[in-house]
């Protein structure tokens, strides 16, 4: 006698009688897909050594004789087939046809035609980056400067008169016909002297020169050329420049001293002649004669003779005002480096 059939058994046995489970997608295989992967890249790589091969042919028929190419000149008539001779020429030309047609081979063949077909079709679909000069223009516009390039020279413009004001009681404005008087009468009244300077000996004292030029002497502390010009419509005198050097220095007023404090010295001096251009000829006496003392008057602002940076005496001089009604300012002394302050 059978037993009854098991439930379970029963069900197991309906289920796997009936249509087969539905199983999930296969998950691509990894090492397909880096195989594929590889293949294109490999590929592409193949591509472009045939591109460069291409190229490297267009080279090389560049020095094919320039009488075999379109366009060109007879062989007879070309300066170079001139100086070669026939037996050379011959191989020269048969060379040359037969680097051509090497050449015609090899564009033609199917895999170049492939490449160049794939290449403009890529060109089509995507043309950027295909300027070869663009990185290098980007970096020529964005390039900032180097912070150690010298910056180009700006010439200073003061905004206000390193002078004093001119007033009621400032003298009358020096005439070139009045300069002879003036100097002889300033030698006479003054410790410091002041000459007529020419490079060449003048005829006669009284003619002055075609270039006025005058030299401001200090003893022992400064000499300094001053470079005149004249003012229509009275032939006014105005100082149009002024340079510095050492007592002992013998140099041409045209240069430049040998010594960083005369240096200095020109260069504020310059300062002081731009701020005011009309400056009197009298006014600039005054101010070159506060330097008699330029080597022991000790600085307003620091207090002292040499400056702590560049152990330079105070080359500056700065007009004050007095504070007293009816009483005259005067030059103080101060440091290139201590104007500021």
């Amino acid at each position: 006698m059978q037993s009854p059939a098991d439930p379970a058994a029963s069900s197991s046995s309906s289920s796997s009688s009936g249509e087969p489970k539905t199983q999930s997608p296969a998950v691509p295989d990894a090492a397909a897909a880096a195989a594929a992967a590889s293949s294109d890249l490999q590929a592409l790589k193949g591509q472009i050594s045939l591109l460069t091969e291409l190229g490297n042919r267009v080279e090389s028929l560049r020095q094919t004789p320039s009488y075999l190419r379109l366009g060109a000149v007879a062989p007879s008539t070309s300066p170079i087939a001139s100086n070669v001779s026939p037996a050379s020429q011959a191989a020269l030309i048969s060379h040359g046809f037969e680097g051509i047609k090497l050449f015609l081979e090899k564009v033609q063949s199917d895999p170049v035609q492939d490449v160049l077909r794939k290449a403009s079709e890529s060109e089509a679909e995507d043309k950027r980056n295909l300027d070869f000069n663009h990185p290098r223009r980007n970096l020529k516009h964005n390039r900032q400067p180097s912070p150690d390039s010298p910056q180009p020279y700006r010439t200073l413009q003061p905004k206000t008169s390193l002078f004093p004001p001119d007033d009621a009681a400032a003298p009358t404005p020096l005439r070139v016909d009045d300069l002879v008087h003036y100097i002889r009468s300033y030698n006479t009244t003054n410790a410091h002297r002041l000459h007529v300077w020419t490079a060449t000996p003048r005829p006669s004292r009284l003619n002055l020169p075609s270039e006025l030029m005058v030299r401001f002497t200090i003893r022992d502390v400064v000499t300094v050329y001053l470079t005149l010009g004249s003012m229509p419509p009275e032939s006014t005198i105005v100082v149009e420049g002024a340079t510095a050097f050492g007592p002992r220095e013998k140099k041409p007023p045209h240069s430049q001293s040998s010594y960083v404090v005369y240096q200095r010295l020109s260069q504020h001096l310059a300062k002081m002649l731009q701020s005011k251009p009309q400056a009197s000829f009298q006014l600039v006496m005054v101010l070159l004669a506060s330097y008699e003392d330029l080597f022991v008057r000790r600085c307003s602002a620091c207090q002292r003779v040499t400056s702590a940076e560049g152990h330079l005496p105070p080359a500056a001089r700065v007009w004050v005002p007095s504070e007293r009604e009816g009483e005259e300012g005067h030059w103080d002394a101060k440091h290139p480096s201590c104007l500021q302050s």
